[in-house]
C-alpha cells in the first residue's frame, strides 16, 4: 500500500476485525457476518385498498436506528406528482407527499404499493414508524389510517 492510499470502508472493517481477533477478543460468527455484510432493508408502504381512488397523501417514515436512507422510490404516484419534502437520502427519516393531478390512480380493492424506502443496513421492523398526515380519496374524503401499512424486509 502506498503512503497516500486512503483505506476503504471494507478495508477498515477488515482491519478492525483482525485487530480484535489478534487482541484475543471474541467476535463471534454473527458479529463477523454483520460487520462484513452490506445488508439493505426495504420498507414498503401500502394501502389495503382504495375503493374511491387516491387524490393526495403526506406521510412520514422514520426509524429508531442510525441506518441512513439510500433510496426513496415512488410507486403509485410518481414523477412530478411525488415529492420528498424533508429528509430522504442520507437521513434516518423521510417526509413525502404526492397528489394525483393526472387522475391516473383509480379505485382498487387489492393492496397498492404507495412508495418504498431503502435503508443502507439492517433495520428491525419494530424500529420503523409510519405516520400519515393527510390522505384523501378522489371524493375528498379522508382515507382511514387502518388502510395504511408498512412491510419491512431485509434484502
Amino acid at each position: 500500500m502506498s503512503r497516500n492510499h486512503t483505506p476503504t470502508r471494507s478495508e477498515l472493517t477488515r482491519r478492525r476485525l483482525l485487530g480484535a481477533a489478534a487482541a484475543g477478543v471474541s467476535v463471534g460468527v454473527a458479529g463477523c457476518g454483520a460487520a462484513l455484510d452490506d445488508a439493505e432493508t426495504t420498507a414498503t408502504v401500502e394501502l389495503s385498498g382504495i375503493p374511491n381512488g387516491l387524490q393526495r397523501y403526506r406521510c412520514t417514515l422514520s426509524q429508531d436506528g442510525e441506518e441512513p436512507i439510500t433510496a426513496v422510490d415512488p410507486v403509485l404516484v410518481d414523477g412530478n406528482e411525488f415529492q420528498v419534502v424533508n429528509g430522504g437520502v442520507d437521513s434516518a427519516s423521510v417526509v413525502v407527499r404526492a397528489a394525483d393531478l393526472s387522475g391516473s390512480v383509480g379505485a382498487a380493492e387489492e393492496p397498492q404499493v404507495v412508495f418504498t424506502v431503502t435503508f443502507g443496513g439492517a433495520v428491525a421492523p419494530a424500529d420503523v414508524d409510519l405516520s400519515v398526515g393527510v390522505a384523501d380519496d378522489d371524493g375528498g374524503a379522508s382515507i382511514p389510517r387502518d388502510r395504511w401499512s408498512v412491510d419491512v424486509s431485509e434484502g
